[in-house]
C-alpha cells in the first residue's frame, strides 16, 4: 500500500494514540500521583502495551459498551484531555478498599471532582457498569438447570453467601464473594496443578481394594508399592486459611472441573468433589489417552457437580442382581461341597456389572453381545446373565450333560467350560438382543482372539460398517490378564482395518492372587491392567464390594465404547473366598490374606446394610 500523502493525513485516534504513548513515561516521571499515578507507572502502554491500547481505543471509538468499563474510563478521560497518569479510575472494589485505607482514595475522588469520567458515571456513555455484568452458571450447576447470578461490586454489596437461600443465591452470593477477591494468575496455576494431580494421579489413592491390604510386597508389586504422593492443597502452596476462599478454575477446550462454564467454588468444595471423584471407590487411569475428546468424555462425565447417584428403584434391580449371584453360589456351595465349580464367591459384582451393561446394551439399539471368558465365574454369569436354565446347570452337576437338547451346548465337557448361544427377550424394553458366550478350554485367554473373530463375522453379515451393532466383551482374570501373551497378540491388533471391531469391553475378575501367586511375583506394572495403555485403551479401577460403582463403571465403559468405538477396561477389584478351586485350602500359601478374607463380610450384607441405614 503506498504511504504517499500520509504525513498530512493524520488518523481519526492519531491525537489520543500520542497521548496513550506518552502516558508511561509522564507516569514514570511522577506526575499525578494516587491511584492514577500507579496506573501511568505500570508501563501497560509501553511496547507491545501501545499496540493494544490502540486496537482498544479504536474499538471504543466505534463502540463505547464494546470494551470494558475502566478502558471506556480511561478512554474518556484522556479525550477530555486529562494526563495520562490521572485518566486511570480504579474499579468500584479497588475503590472501596482504597477508601477504608485514606490516602490514594481521595486524591481519586479529586481526580473525578475535576472532570474525570468514573465507572459509576459510565452509563451516560452507554457503557454498563461492572455491577450489572452477569455471569451464568453451567446446566445441572446446583441440580437447578442455568442459573444466571450477579457480580457485585463491593461499593454494590454482593449477596452474602450465608443468608442465601437455594441454590441460585447460593450461586449468587460465591459469585460476588469471588468479584470482592479476585484471584491471581499464581492461585490459578496452583489450581489448575492441583486438579491435574488428582486425574492423573487420583487413581492411586483410591478405596478399591475390598480387603484394604498394605501397599508393600508381597501383597502388590515392587513398583505399586505405596510411595509419597503429594496431592494436599498445602503441596501446591494453600494454606488452612484458603479453603473458604471462592475460586474460578475455567481452562479453555477443557470439559468438568476445568470447563469455561464451571461456578466459582470454595476450594474446600473443589477438594471435596476431587476426592469423590478420584479418590473413593472408583479410580480412573485416562491421562495416557492422546485424543483429547475422550479425555474431555471422561471428565465431562465424571467431573460433575454433584457425585453419580442412582434412583431408588435401580439400586433395589442392583439388590436384586446381587442376592441372585451370591444365592447362586451359596447354593451350589451347600449343594454340591464336593464338587469343584470355580465360583465367583468374592467378586459376586461382576454379574451386576454385565446386567448393566446388557441392559443399557438393548436401550442403546446394540443387536448382538459376544461374550468369551474363563472358567471363573461362567455358571453364574450362564444362569443369571444369560439365564440358562437352572435345572440344565444341576443336571451337569450330577453328570447329566445330554439334558436340553443342543441348544444348550452337549458337547461333553465339563460344565465350566461350556457356551451359549440364544436370543434374549428384554421385557422392560419389548425387544430381543442375540447373546453369545463361547466355550473355552482351560487355557483362560485363548477365547481373546475367537471373540473378537466372532464379532467381525457378526459384523460383516449385518452390514455393520459402523461397529455399533455387535458389542464384544471379554472378561479376564487378573493374573492372566497380566501373564499370557495372547492379550497384548489381541490388543495389538484392536486397530487394524482387517480385524477392527470398534473396540471391546474388558471386565477383569482380580481376585488379587493367581493361582498361589502373589502379585509381587505375578506382574511389573502398577496394576494388572497395565497392558491397557499401550492401545490408550482408558482403565477404570472399581471396589467389587461397592456395587453401585461397578454398574456405574460398566454403562460408562460402554458409553465410551459406542461413542469412539475403542477398547475400554473395567477392573473389578476382590478376592477369591475360596481356593483356586473349591477343593483347594489357600490358607498354606496365603495364611495372613485368607485370614482376613475369613473375617470379610460378603458384598450382599454391605450392601444390604448401607440400603437399610438410607
Amino acid at each position: 500500500m503506498s504511504n504517499k500523502g500520509s504525513s498530512s493525513r493524520r488518523s481519526p485516534f492519531s491525537a489520543a494514540a500520542a497521548r496513550l504513548s506518552g502516558a508511561a513515561s509522564s507516569g514514570s516521571t511522577g506526575g499525578g500521583g494516587g491511584a492514577g499515578a500507579d496506573a501511568g507507572s505500570d508501563g501497560f502502554l509501553s511496547g507491545t502495551g501501545a499496540s493494544y491500547a490502540e486496537q482498544m481505543l479504536i474499538a471504543w471509538r466505534r463502540d463505547p459498551s464494546s470494551v470494558h468499563a475502566s478502558w471506556a474510563a480511561y478512554f474518556a478521560n484522556l479525550e477530555a484531555g486529562m494526563p495520562p497518569s490521572l485518566c486511570f479510575v480504579p474499579p468500584p472494589s479497588l475503590q472501596h478498599s482504597a477508601a477504608a485505607g485514606g490516602g490514594a482514595a481521595g486524591e481519586a475522588a479529586g481526580a473525578g471532582a475535576s472532570g474525570a469520567v468514573g465507572i459509576g458515571g459510565l452509563k451516560a456513555l452507554g457503557v454498563p457498569s461492572a455491577s450489572s455484568v452477569s455471569v451464568s452458571s453451567p446446566p445441572g450447576a446446583g441440580g437447578g438447570g442455568a442459573t444466571g447470578g450477579a457480580i457485585g461490586g463491593a461499593a454494590g454489596g454482593g449477596t452474602d453467601l450465608g443468608e442465601s437461600a437455594g441454590t441460585a443465591a447460593e450461586g449468587s452470593g460465591l459469585l460476588a464473594l469471588y468479584e470482592d477477591a479476585p484471584q491471581s494468575v499464581h492461585d490459578t496455576s496452583r489450581l489448575i496443578q492441583m486438579v491435574r494431580g488428582y486425574q492423573t494421579r487420583g487413581h492411586e489413592l483410591a478405596s478399591i481394594d475390598p480387603l484394604c491390604l498394605p501397599r508393600k510386597p508381597p501383597y502388590c508389586s515392587v513398583r505399586a508399592a505405596q510411595q509419597p504422593l503429594h496431592l494436599a492443597p498445602e503441596h501446591y502452596g494453600f494454606t488452612a486459611a484458603d479453603l473458604e476462599k471462592v475460586f474460578v478454575t475455567r481452562v479453555p477446550g477443557m470439559q468438568g472441573f476445568l470447563s469455561p462454564a464451571s461456578p466459582p467454588r470454595r476450594l474446600r468444595d473443589l477438594l471435596k468433589r476431587l476426592q469423590e471423584t478420584y479418590c473413593s471407590s472408583l479410580g480412573v487411569e485416562y491421562m495416557h489417552i492422546s485424543d483429547s475428546n475422550a479425555c474431555n468424555f471422561l471428565r465431562q462425565r465424571l467431573e460433575t457437580d454433584q457425585a453419580y447417584a442412582f434412583s431408588r428403584e435401580s439400586r433395589r434391580k442392583i439388590l436384586a442382581r446381587l442376592a441372585r449371584a451370591q444365592l447362586f453360589e451359596n447354593f451350589c456351595a451347600t449343594k454340591f461341597s464336593t464338587t469343584r465349580r470355580f465360583g465367583l464367591d468374592g467378586c459376586e459384582t461382576l454379574i451386576v456389572g454385565m446386567k448393566a451393561i446388557t441392559k443399557r446394551a438393548v436401550a442403546s439399539g446394540l443387536e448382538s453381545v459376544v461374550i468369551g471368558m474363563a472358567h471363573r465365574g461362567r455358571l453364574n454369569v450362564l444362569v443369571n446373565v444369560l439365564h440358562k436354565p437352572m435345572q440344565q446347570i444341576l443336571s451337569e452337576f450330577q453328570g447329566v450333560s445330554g439334558y436340553g437338547g443342543s441348544e444348550w451346548g452337549n458337547t461333553g465337557d465339563v460344565k465350566y467350560h461350556l457356551g451359549v448361544e440364544f436370543d434374549l427377550f428384554d421385557r422392560d424394553l419389548q425387544r430381543n438382543i442375540h447373546m453369545c458366550v463361547l466355550p473355552n478350554p482351560s487355557h483362560l485367554e485363548a477365547v481373546d482372539p475367537l471373540v473378537l473373530g466372532l464379532t467381525r463375522a457378526q459384523q460383516y453379515f449385518r452390514r455393520d460398517s459402523e461397529r455399533s451393532l455387535v458389542l464384544p466383551i471379554i472378561v479376564h482374570g487378573d493374573a492372566s490378564l497380566a501373564g499370557q501373551g495372547v492379550v497384548y497378540e489381541t490388543l495389538q491388533m484392536s486397530s487394524l482395518p482387517g480385524y477392527c471391531v470398534g473396540g471391546a469391553i474388558h471386565l477383569v475378575v482380580n481376585n488379587q492372587i493367581g493361582f498361589t501367586t502373589n502379585p509381587v511375583d505375578a506382574g511389573s506394572g502398577k496394576y494388572c491392567t497395565d497392558i491397557a495403555k499401550a492401545v490408550e485403551a482408558p482403565i477404570l479401577h472399581v471396589n467389587a464390594d461397592d456395587p453401585e460403582a461397578v454398574s456405574f463403571a460398566c454403562e460408562l465403559a460402554l458409553e465410551f465404547r459406542q461413542k469412539f468405538k475403542h477398547d475400554v477396561f473395567v477392573d473389578i477389584v476382590g478376592y477369591r473366598r475360596f481356593g483356586h478351586n473349591e477343593l483347594d485350602m489357600p490358607k498354606f500359601t496365603q495364611p495372613l490374606t485368607y485370614t482376613l478374607i475369613a473375617r470379610k463380610k460378603t458384598a450382599l450384607e454391605l450392601y444390604s446394610n448401607k440400603l437399610i441405614q438410607q
